[in-house]
């Protein structure tokens, strides 16, 4: 790991002319350097000073080989994203990730993954997120770096990568529900449940159930695991079969385009 000494004034103006065109809080910078050089015009050496300890709060993290391969290294063991980020920060981490070949070779299908899901999103011309377009930049480079406020989007993209895998092996054996941003009515259908898929993010801890009705369209529902019902739909999880009646909205599943029937709203009742 190098870090950046913040003590040295012409390193650091060499630091932001050689390498800011590759950082993308570049912009951010610039308008900073630009309301400053304006203030402070007689004293260039005020301007960098201040700029560079802006600059600086964005630690910069090198790594010799993929850090992705490291943090599926660390998953393996068991660790925890908030271990794994804590790992990659430190300066020593040979004696505590052992990357193996296996390894190298299920980053690079996480990397292929995302860069292909982003891109098919592009194509068809869909927006993509602020953190999407923050792991697209980081995947696209050719230099193993990271900035420190990078850290927490990466170690999340192993864990992302899993479950967009347990998503798509219960879409491939699906259909589509033909009616999308309306209401299906269902009268007295039997559900074959299917399996479930959890979400963990900053913001949001859910678990989304799915079921299967004997046309093979897909029932699901996502449940906060601080939600007063979490109990109640993991206890209906448990049966193997279920029988719904009444009507559930349909819509696409986030992060896809396959539409799907949803509890969420609707008015229907369920029976054993």
């Amino acid at each position: 790991m190098q870090r950046h000494n913040n003590a040295v004034l012409q390193q650091l103006t060499k630091l932001i002319l050689d390498k800011a065109s590759e950082w993308h809080l570049l912009a951010k910078y610039q308008e900073i350097f630009l309301i400053k050089k304006k203030k402070y015009e007689a004293d260039l050496g005020i301007v960098f000073n201040s700029f560079a300890k802006e600059l600086l709060r964005q630690e910069q993290v090198y790594f010799d080989s993929n850090p992705l391969a490291e943090v599926v290294a660390m998953a393996r063991e068991g660790m925890k994203p908030f271990e794994v980020r804590r790992v990659l920060f430190e300066t020593d981490r040979s004696s505590q990730v052992k990357v193996t070949d296996q390894d190298r070779d299920i980053a690079n299908k996480v990397r292929r993954h995302f860069q292909h899901k982003f891109l098919l999103m592009q194509l068809k011309q869909k927006r993509l997120t602020e953190f999407q377009l923050a792991v697209q930049e980081v995947l696209l480079r050719n230099q193993y770096y990271l900035f420190e406020e990078e850290m927490s989007l990466f170690v999340k993209l192993y864990p992302f990568y899993l479950e967009d895998k347990q998503v798509e092996s219960i879409l491939d054996e699906s259909k589509r529900i033909p009616i999308a941003g309306g209401f299906l009515l269902l009268n007295n259908v039997r559900l074959k449940y299917v399996g479930n898929v959890e979400r963990k993010t900053k913001s949001k801890n859910e678990l989304r159930y799915f079921w299967r009705t004997p046309e093979d369209h897909l029932v699901s529902v996502a449940v906060s695991s601080k939600c007063c019902n979490n109990q109640a739909w993991k206890m209906v999880s448990m049966l193997p079969e279920i029988t719904i009646t009444g009507s559930v909205s349909t819509f696409c599943l986030p992060g896809t385009d396959f539409e799907i029937a949803g509890l969420e709203r609707g008015e229907f009742e369920i029976f054993n």
